[in-house]
């Protein structure tokens, strides 16, 4: 017999059933974000690109003014700013 516990019929707004749907939803955003973030690694060319199509998913996921990347540089054994971004960007 199928335990019925977890039906939106016999949970309230804050039962386990809304519960289990919040996280699996936020689940499936951070690996939609992790396949956006991976995708725009293997397309872009150039850091510059690389990072507005960053901040692009990012900004879906998580609201932010400004990002950079560092990468480290072995010639100099530090890591290094290769790119800045500000939210208020204009679009070219």
């Amino acid at each position: 017999m199928r335990d019925q516990s977890l039906s939106p019929a016999n949970t309230g707004a804050d039962g386990p059933y809304e519960t289990l749907l919040a996280g699996l939803s936020a689940e499936r955003d951070r690996y939609e974000l992790l396949l956006d973030i991976n995708n725009a690694v293997v397309t872009q060319l150039g850091l510059g690109n690389l990072l507005c199509a960053t901040c692009d998913s990012l900004r879906k996921v998580i609201p932010h003014d400004t990002a950079s990347i560092c990468l480290y540089d072995p010639e100099i054994r530090q890591l290094r700013l290769h790119s800045f971004e500000s939210a208020i960007r204009e679009r070219r």
